[in-house]
């Protein structure tokens, strides 16, 4: 009682991700189909660090690991976990006090610890492991296998060293790799070797073009080779004479400013302020040089925090915004809500986004609103039959775009690009930014995303393209749907069958319950 007690009061300030609405999810969904064609250097979303966001700084239990999930489930593609190597006791943990040190425990037989480390006092639960984090990210992984739900999700790693040295090595010292592997499908991770192989086999690019040394698309890595997780050592903060040996995990992990080159920067950096305000003045040669720079971070500081303007201004110069710090729930909501650099918070028109196959048909205000222009760095939502000019990338040169002079309706937008370039659409948000250089001021223009073929599926592809995933999700509602009438048929069929062929007792016995009957109607009152 005492622990539960215990438990419920740490979560009162547990911090909630608000989960994703269903237009949230649709567009999302879009977002991540324009990208597939996209090295995944390239990738912006928001990043969260669970050490501040999540648990509290003192308190690392199982209430504050569910709070995961509610990541997990809104697809947050970028997570920095802080791991502790306990130099006594030759093991990775999450909590910053080292178990080999002396420690209380809140209750006879608990498992949670009361500890003081560094002259500060932590209450964590031995059972809380990097292999419960790497667990919860498995379970999503498979509950999120089917194409339509399917995103990558990046491992940073923060390494700490805590405890005193121990002289006295072991047999079998913890390594960072174990809990992955253990609890992840190692097939299903992209690893330094799996790299190399793709870049040997001239199959990695730098955003939309292709570089012997650069990475591999979202859609290969999704579709075609099932990787859904980058591992990452992003910071190494342990002690210079540690005993724990990080080679151990270079086959598995990336180490920074060793296998990978992580561009990590913070809300300090006054040149990147000034980068993420010049938005008037923004060239080509601006996207092309941060085209060169791979997983862009930006993380908060305290000193600095985000604000939701400094929030959106990084995600729009294609920098991941690393959340760093406590929020209250209004705040946290802010920033879930405008995590995407393509529709932004804007996406939804007055009348609502025709939904995943909820498309009504019987509404003509929503029948031409199937189609998306673009205007200040942001995805529209546009009737179909406007006249607008037209986004035509150049054919040669990816980061280059031309807008047509004249006017044309989504249907004849294909045709109204010139010789040399072709009707696209941004898929980076650096490419939203050499795009929108090109744009009259107050103007929008049609960019190649619809939804004529199935409500709510935004695909690109011209007005003929075909969504690839309103079979499946028919097929599979259908499945839902029928299952449990089926299992119930068959169960009814069988207790039929069983009953034809096993007869009761009382049936093998007629004569003796008949001869029964017999003497109970000849007899005076109730036989004795």
């Amino acid at each position: 009682m005492i622990i539960a007690f215990f438990l419920l009061i740490q979560c009162v300030y547990c911090v909630i991700w608000p989960p994703l609405s269903v237009d949230n999810e649709v567009a999302l969904r879009s977002q991540r189909d324009v990208s597939y064609n996209v090295s995944v250097d390239q990738l912006v979303d928001v990043g969260v660090r669970l050490s501040t966001v999540i648990f509290e700084r003192d308190t690392y239990t199982q209430p504050y690991l569910n709070r995961v999930d509610n990541l997990l489930n809104a697809s947050v593609g970028n997570i920095l976990i802080d791991a502790y190597w306990d130099e006594g006791g030759f093991n990775w943990q999450l909590c910053p006090a080292p178990f080999s040190a002396n420690v209380t425990p809140i209750a006879d037989g608990s498992t949670i610890l009361q500890l003081e480390w560094d002259n500060k006092q932590y209450t964590c639960d031995r059972r809380l492991d990097l292999a419960s984090i790497f667990t919860r990210i498995d379970e999503h992984i498979r509950a999120s296998a089917r194409s339509v739900s399917l995103n990558l999700i990046t491992i940073y790693m923060s390494l700490h060293s805590i405890g005193t040295q121990n002289p006295t090595p072991v047999s079998q010292p913890g390594t960072l790799s174990r809990p992955l592997v253990r609890s992840i499908d190692q097939v299903q991770i992209l690893t330094p070797a799996s790299l190399r192989v793709a870049q040997l086999s001239n199959s990695t690019y730098q955003g939309l073009e292709f570089d012997p040394n650069g990475y591999p698309i979202l859609g290969e890595l999704l579709q075609s080779r099932g990787i859904r997780v980058i591992p990452i050592i992003l910071e190494n903060n342990m002690y210079e004479d540690t005993s724990y040996e990080l080679e151990r995990d270079s086959n598995l992990y990336f180490i920074q400013n060793s296998t990978i080159d992580v561009t990590q920067t913070n809300t300090a950096d006054t040149k990147l302020t000034d980068l993420t305000t010049n938005i008037t003045n923004w060239t080509i040669a601006d996207s092309q040089a941060l085209l060169s720079e791979s997983f862009r971070l930006v993380m908060e500081t305290e000193e600095d925090p985000f604000s939701l303007e400094s929030y959106t201004n990084h995600i729009s110069h294609g920098y991941s915004p690393f959340l760093n710090r406590k929020y209250n729930e209004s705040e946290i909501r802010q920033f879930a809500v405008n995590r995407l650099w393509s529709w932004k918070n804007s996406y939804l028109p007055e009348v609502s986004v025709p939904l995943l196959g909820d498309q009504d048909d019987s509404n003509s205000a929503n029948e031409t609103l199937q189609c998306a222009s673009f205007s200040n760095l942001s995805w529209i939502i546009s009737s179909c039959d406007e006249p607008r000019q037209v986004a035509c990338r150049n054919s040669s040169y990816w980061l280059q775009w031309t807008v047509t002079s004249t006017l044309s309706n989504y249907y004849g937008a294909t045709e109204a690009c010139p010789v040399g370039t072709f009707f696209d659409i941004p898929r980076t948000p650096l490419d939203s930014m050499t795009l929108q250089r090109e744009i009259p001021l107050n103007s929008s223009v049609w960019i190649d995303l619809n939804t004529l073929d199935s409500g709510g599926c935004w695909i690109s592809g011209g007005a003929e393209a075909e969504c690839p995933y309103h079979r499946v999700t028919l097929v599979s509602l259908y499945v839902e749907i029928l299952t449990p009438s089926s299992v119930v048929s068959i169960v009814l069929i069988a207790i039929v069958v069983l009953l034809h062929f096993v007869r009761i007792p009382i049936q093998k016995n007629r004569k003796y319950w008949r001869k029964l009957q017999d003497n109970i109607k000849d007899s005076d009152g109730i036989p004795s």
